[in-house]
């Protein structure tokens, strides 16, 4: 049974996540490429990983360090014909700070909006403040946005989604090497970007790791990527020693 827990700090809080497994990432790497959702595949990998509710900045935040985690810190990526090497830890300080919720007072109320939990931005910006909302006075609003509809006033919706925007998701990282600015909305496609790999090289691995060192579907559905690599890295590494022995005997002999 897949058992392996990791402490993730976001946002000041240790949340507890599964570490990926091999299946669990092959699986991942699958959808990313064979469907044109990449977020439906980023939405699968983070249920694989937690179970409990977090908003759209806090599994972008999340998506950065499971990056790390499994590919290691260093990203390399190619933007405009031009490379550039940069440090996952880097996104992560940038984003990864406390905020402030929005307040909006109308008559008498108190109506507090927060990031969405879905990936999908409602495109009418009615529907995105419905979705942002979260509380009335201290009463916490849940459902959809169109149920949150049912209970929101006739303010200014196009003042409050300018509000939404300028307050929650106008954070940038910007990449100096490619002159490229990360920001909330074009991250999802940055991540699909980073964590895309080569479908051919993961198929190859588990051949050998099941041809080789004897590995079962259970053993994959248990071990991480990285420990898989360091597994398979160790046998090449003994292989290379042997040979090296056996070419020094055959030397020898003669």
């Amino acid at each position: 049974m897949y058992k392996n827990t990791i402490n993730v700090d976001i946002l000041n809080q240790k949340i507890p996540i599964k570490e990926p497994s091999f299946f669990v990432f092959k699986s991942f790497i699958k959808n990313l490429i064979n469907t044109g959702e990449s977020k439906e595949a980023f939405d699968n990998l983070l249920q694989s990983v937690y179970s409990g509710k977090l908003n759209y900045y806090q599994k972008i935040i999340l998506l950065l360090n499971l990056r790390g985690l499994i590919f290691g810190n260093n990203i390399e990526f190619e933007y405009k014909d031009k490379r550039a090497i940069i440090d996952v830890n880097m996104l992560i300080d940038c984003y990864d700070n406390l905020y402030e919720k929005v307040v909006y007072e109308f008559k008498g109320n108190t109506y507090t909006f927060d990031y969405i939990d879905s990936f999908y931005f409602q495109e009418n910006k009615i529907n995105f403040v419905a979705d942002s909302l979260i509380k009335i006075n201290d009463k916490e609003i849940n459902g959809d946005f169109n149920d949150k509809l049912n209970v929101l006033p006739a303010f200014n919706f196009i003042e409050i989604f300018d509000i939404i925007m300028s307050q929650l998701y106008s954070k940038e990282f910007y990449i100096s090497l490619v002159d490229t600015k990360i920001d909330l909305i074009n991250i999802i496609y940055f991540l699909k970007t980073i964590f895309k790999t080569d479908a051919n090289d993961l198929y190859e691995m588990e051949y050998t790791l099941r041809k080789y060192l004897n590995f079962n579907t259970e053993d994959l559905k248990t071990l991480s990527l990285p420990e898989c690599k360091i597994l398979l890295n160790c046998y090449i590494s003994d292989q290379k020693k042997q040979e090296q022995h056996s070419k020094q005997q055959l030397k020898d002999n003669n």
